[in-house]
């Protein structure tokens, strides 16, 4: 016949965000159950969520638009999740347009895709 397809529990652990937009320098931490994203406008919400976006979906989002007010000093964005994909820990990361995923059995570095 055909195989069913099953889905995976996957949980973004966390994330860490550098020179990317307005953020600077970001660490957020994640709830297995619930999270909220909240503050006032302009506070970065959704750059968080673009963040997330583009490392889950290679979505493109000008992520490596350096905006000369936030990054003077013109350095790469870096952004880096923590995942779990059924109990096993898996590592994504990006910088210097580079995609590094950090797999603890297995270390494929993945180059030019972002």
């Amino acid at each position: 016949m055909y195989n069913k397809l099953v889905m995976k529990k996957l949980l973004l652990l966390n994330i860490k965000i550098t020179n990317f937009r307005g953020i600077k320098n970001l660490y957020l931490e994640f709830n297995p159950r619930h999270n909220f994203l909240k503050g006032p406008n302009g506070c970065g919400k959704k750059t968080i969520i673009d963040a997330i976006k583009y490392m889950l979906f290679a979505k493109d989002t000008n992520i490596f638009h350096i905006d000369e007010n936030s990054n003077k000093d013109k350095t790469s964005p870096e952004i880096s999740m923590l995942l779990e994909l059924d109990g096993e820990k898996i590592k994504i990361a990006t910088k210097n347009k580079k995609w590094l995923i950090d797999n603890i059995e297995q270390n494929p570095y993945i180059d030019g895709l972002a």
